[in-house]
């Protein structure tokens, strides 16, 4: 990938324990606490103790 190339789709955690999900028309920013890859999903648990999951897959597919 170029530089000038951006994804259209992205996970990134940042130092402080934000995490941004980005799919094809979501943005998405959660506190993590606790985060599990299991296969190509994705299990977080978030600062106030909600639980989610995100099948990666899905990000790459437009919907």
């Amino acid at each position: 990938m170029s530089a000038v190339e951006k994804p259209r789709t992205f996970i990134e955690i940042d130092e402080a324990g934000l995490l941004r999900l980005q799919g094809w028309s979501t943005v998405v920013t959660l506190d993590v606490e606790e985060l599990v890859i299991d296969g190509t999903t994705l299990k977080l648990r978030t600062a106030d103790g909600t639980k989610k999951s995100v099948d990666t897959q899905k990000l790459a597919t437009r919907s």
